[in-house]
């Protein structure tokens, strides 16, 4: 292992621990950015069926108003425990685009048992707004599997 990668394990434990601490229940958290990496713990998500290839990004490409857009993926517990699902959606940018932009999903409370993989929907609705004051957003879903 290289040294690189050795820092980079030892920064994800950190990471890992003080999520733990912080969600004292230590729920399993995964982060889906427009536009950045997934942080995965005891759960998966993948953009395939048969599970593999993790899903690192959605990128919804070019929006338009009025509109309702679905991005497919595969939730797969890969822990030993039972999971319900929940999620948040957060560092909504620029501002003006939580005015136009609602992210959503289908799974809202789904249990997730050990090794079972399901078909998850991301789900972006734009407003019918008579014009779009930016170019492009960014915002961050987190999906926490609590046991």
């Amino acid at each position: 292992m290289s040294k690189l990668a050795k820092i980079f394990a030892v920064v994800l434990v950190i990471a890992v621990a003080l999520m733990t601490y912080v969600f004292a229940i230590e729920p399993y958290l995964k982060n889906i950015d427009t536009d950045g990496t997934v942080i995965v713990i005891g759960f998966d998500i993948y953009s395939d069926s048969e599970c593999t290839n993790l899903l690192t990004v959605i990128n919804w490409n070019e929006v338009h108003t009025n509109q309702h857009y679905v991005f497919e993926a595969y939730a797969k517990n890969t822990g030993n425990k039972p999971l319900t699902l929940t999620m948040t959606v957060s560092s909504m940018t620029p501002i003006e685009a939580s005015s136009v932009l609602t992210p959503s999903w289908n799974n809202e409370g789904l249990i997730l048992s050990p090794d079972e993989v399901q078909l998850i929907e991301f789900y972006l609705d734009v407003a019918d707004v008579a014009d779009i004051t930016f170019q492009s957003f960014q915002y961050t879903m987190t999906i926490f599997g609590v046991e």
